[in-house]
């Protein structure tokens, strides 16, 4: 019976945790690159820079998801072609910004 009680408690508590990770999506469309290579990529708030698995190569019309903590956190997105920074964009996830929801950055 103690047993079954401890076992109820610890999966009841379980579903108020988040567990897992957490993501969302970012589009756009690169209208004014010049064959450079381009790249989406996010940067936490406590990194000096992008993570390699933060880091996508883009072009033309694109779609990325990107994994994040399950928790509110800040991110800035960036996208860069060569040397040339095309948007950096501030978002705070679990904020105004949900899980799985895209945040859209239009032509670039």
């Amino acid at each position: 019976m103690n047993k079954f009680i401890l076992t109820a408690i610890i999966v009841l508590i379980s579903g108020c945790i988040s567990i897992g990770d957490g993501m969302f999506i970012v589009s756009g469309e690169i209208v004014s690159h010049q064959g450079e290579p381009c790249e989406s990529r996010i940067i936490s708030q406590d990194e000096q820079g992008a993570s390699s698995f933060n880091i996508r190569l883009v072009s033309g019309s694109f779609s990325v998801d990107y994994t994040v903590a399950p928790h509110p956190k800040e991110y800035t997105i960036e996208v860069v072609c060569g040397s040339r920074l095309l948007i950096r964009k501030q978002i705070r996830y679990r904020g105004e910004i949900k899980p799985g929801e895209v945040i859209e950055l239009g032509q670039l």
